[in-house]
This record gives structure tokens, sequence and C-alpha cells, in this order.
């Protein structure tokens, strides 16, 4: 469980910066009203690619915690919901990928995916008790909770 937990925080950070880089470039494609090319396809494949091993870590996790803990914490399919939700967002530009349409009209739908996946993460990642909510979880040991009985009193009656 502790490599699950370690992998699906740090591949957070992977998403992030993807995202950040695919921003940029669709605000720069979209201002400058530069013609799309392939790298613009590439940076979207590769975000879908690491929201999609993120959402695939997150169901493992989630099925590995909740096989321990019970799946009865509402908060475990309330994230699991909202993170289903950004893969599709994060997969959208796929339907227009080979479509015919103009250069400024993918630029901004890739931008827009982008946003709206972030919309759903953040959704998600609020659902989440404040005790694993925005933590970076390393293998150092200690920094959270094994179990949710583990966790302090006042997260776990937050958390039912």
């Amino acid at each position: 469980m502790e490599l699950l937990r370690v992998l699906h925080s740090l591949t957070r950070w992977a998403v992030v910066i993807v995202a950040l880089a695919v921003t940029i470039y669709m605000l720069l494609g979209l201002v400058q009203k530069k013609p799309f090319v392939k790298l613009g396809n590439t940076l979207m494949s590769v975000f879908g690619g690491l929201v999609g091993l993120q959402w695939i870590i997150g169901v493992l996790f989630l099925l590995d915690w909740g096989g321990r803990v019970g799946f009865g914490q509402r908060h475990f399919w309330e994230h699991a919901f909202a993170m289903t939700l950004a893969l599709v967002a994060a997969h959208a530009y796929v339907a227009w990928k080979r479509r015919d349409i103009p250069d400024q009209a993918r630029y901004r739908n890739n931008l827009l995916a982008v946003l709206a996946t972030f919309g759903f993460i953040f959704v998600g990642v609020l659902s989440l008790p404040d005790f694993m909510r925005w933590r970076a979880y390393l293998p150092s040991g200690g920094d959270a909770p094994a179990t949710i009985q583990e966790a302090p009193a006042e997260a776990t009656e937050a958390a039912n």
C-alpha cells in the first residue's frame, strides 16, 4: 500500500507540470494565432495518459485501502467520481483530434479540456478529509496514517 500511496502522490506532480506546459502552449497558440501542429496533440496525449495513470493508481489504492478499512467511507466514492469525470475531461481532445476544425478552435478546446480536468480534480481533492488533502506522501514513513483508524479522531469523525 505504501508504494501505491507514494506513486499516487508523486504522479500528481507530473500531471501538474504537464498541465502547466499544455496550458501555456495552448494559450500561446490561441493568442498568437499559430497553426496547430503535432506537438499540440502530443502534449494532450501525454496529459491524458498521465491523468489516466493517476486514475488507475488511485483505483488500485482505493481497492487496497478500502479492503483494509472498508468501503463505507463517503469520501472514497466522491473522490473516485470526481476523478473519473476528470479522466473523461482529460481525454475529450480525442473527440476532435482527427476532425477538420480550425486551429484556433482546436487550441481553445484543448485549453478548456485541461481547465475542466483541473476543475474536477480540485473538487475531487476537496472531497477528501483534511488529513489526506494536499499532503505529499513520501516513503520516509510516518507522514500519514496507514489506515483511517490511525487518523486523528476529529478527521475520522469529519470523514464519516
